[in-house]
């Protein structure tokens, strides 16, 4: 052979080589950006990607309450619209329960009642009702989410039983979003085994909005309740505050 074209084909494949270690140092170096909605890569393409944080998981289908004492009307607002689809606000919960109670009474007895609760969805056609001394294992066995009172470090509260699944009791907390606690932190705190349940009779079957996912598991666990609690604006409600 030519030593002519030996030289020159050595020389092609030097260049060769080259080129591609230069490719592969590039590659690593090239730097890796990550916005709020996709992952972005600097070696030419986009991957889309949708990323959340924590906090949209956990306050994802959950209506977050705005006032002090107001956690019943958020608790049912979250039902009636992720539940059934029924999308009704906080604030029209309220302003329907106080064109009916005096404002002052509210406050005096710590927020709305179970009974205000039930005769503003009655009002909307819907079914409503109300156990006490239940179990865990009967909760669990009505198979639909349930408005539940808690008692957490002097404080009165409701929040939704989403249900339970392997170990832990999945709740919808009106003060705070998703959360998760075992079974006996959540019977500790469970006032009278009191469970408040909605129904609408000869309609659409309720979604699977409330069902527990599998990103509630990663979310904090119950004591961020009492956090939460302690957070909460302490704005009067009142009717003319909505």
């Amino acid at each position: 052979m030519d030593t002519t074209d030996v030289f020159f084909r050595s020389a092609m494949n030097d260049r060769f080589f080259r080129h591609i270690a230069l490719v592969i140092a590039f590659a690593l170096a090239a730097p890796l950006t990550v916005s709020a909605g996709e992952i972005a890569l600097s070696l030419g393409g986009r991957i889309h990607k949708p990323v959340r944080s924590l906090q949209e998981i956990r306050q994802a289908r959950v209506a977050q309450q705005r006032w002090d004492y107001s956690c019943g009307s958020g608790a049912l607002s979250t039902l009636l619209t992720y539940y059934y689809g029924d999308k009704v606000s906080e604030s029209a919960i309220i302003a329907s329960i106080l064109h009916r109670t005096d404002p002052q009474k509210v406050r005096a007895r710590g927020g709305f009642s179970l009974l205000d609760l039930k005769r503003f969805v009655e009002s909307k056609g819907y079914e409503a009702k109300g156990y006490a001394g239940l179990t865990l294992e009967e909760l669990v066995a009505m198979r639909t989410p349930a408005i539940v009172p808690v008692r957490i470090k002097g404080y009165d509260h409701f929040v939704i039983f989403r249900g339970l699944r392997g170990n832990r009791v999945v709740l919808a907390d009106p003060s705070f979003g998703t959360t998760t606690m075992k079974p006996g932190q959540f019977q500790e705190i469970w006032k009278n085994g009191i469970g408040f349940i909605v129904l609408r009779q000869n309609s659409t079957p309720p979604s699977e909005n409330m069902s527990p996912k599998a990103e509630d598991f990663c979310l904090p666990d119950g004591t961020a309740i009492t956090r939460s609690l302690l957070r909460i604006s302490t704005t009067p409600l009142t009717r003319n505050g909505l």
